[in-house]
């Protein structure tokens, strides 16, 4: 990387700062900058939990309107929230590439899937690539063949790192999702970084603040002012 060199999510780099009109993205000497990378590696250690949390979510009876949810098959009615789903399939699909590839540049043997559930495979992929956080990030674009059905996808490791960190805005945004339970959340009246709208939040223990808006992510600072704090699971 040459000086001057920028955080390649841009405007939706953690650390990023107000430029006139503009969010403008973090100084570094690498693909991603160091808040973006740290947050890597906190969404690698949270994926295990909100994969299950998702899974549960697909098999809720109760949640999301008819048109978010679909049947299993025809002769199996049991509802399933179609944007659960998808997430499900979308992380499994990103983790378990991404594993496969840092495992033949490691020349690490590949894992045996077969007989596991995906959410294990899912946590042994994340295990992976929190363990070789360094080479995923920095690793050339590489392209993957999906299936027969759709076009290969084409990406880096910095860009499957940021997907990672946008997959995980997109669950904590999934309606009545059960995570952790309860959590106190502190509303604050600045307006959200990516979006202008004033609705962000801090769940406690959280070290960065959320928007309910966009989803989008921005770093935790103190000496906002706080509107209110409430009890949110």
């Amino acid at each position: 990387m040459t000086a001057g060199h920028r955080c390649e999510r841009g405007p939706h780099c953690l650390a990023a700062v107000r430029d006139v009109d503009e969010l403008v993205a973090a100084e570094c000497d690498r693909a991603l900058c160091d808040v973006c990378t740290a947050a890597v590696a906190r969404a690698l250690d949270e994926v295990p939990g909100l994969y299950v949390a998702l899974r549960r979510k697909t098999l809720d009876k109760d949640t999301g309107a008819p048109s978010e949810q679909v049947s299993v098959s025809k002769g199996s009615p049991m509802p399933v929230n179609a944007r659960a789903l998808h997430l499900t399939e979308q992380v499994h699909w990103l983790l378990t590439t991404w594993e496969d590839e840092i495992r033949s540049v490691a020349s690490l043997s590949y894992p045996v899937r077969e007989g596991k559930r995906e959410g294990r495979q899912v946590q042994d992929a994340a295990r992976l690539l929190v363990a070789h956080l360094s080479a995923w990030i920095a690793a050339p674009v590489t392209e993957f063949a999906t299936s027969r059905w759709t076009s290969d996808v084409v990406m880096s490791g910095s860009e499957g790192a940021s997907q990672l960190l946008d997959w995980r805005a997109a669950v904590r945004a999934v309606p009545g999702l059960a995570m952790d339970g309860p959590r106190a959340k502190r509303r604050y009246g600045t307006p959200c970084p990516s979006c202008q709208v004033r609705a962000v939040v801090h769940y406690a223990g959280d070290d960065l603040m959320y928007c309910e808006h966009c989803g989008a992510y921005s770093p935790y600072l103190e000496e906002l002012p706080e509107l209110s704090q409430e009890a949110a699971s």
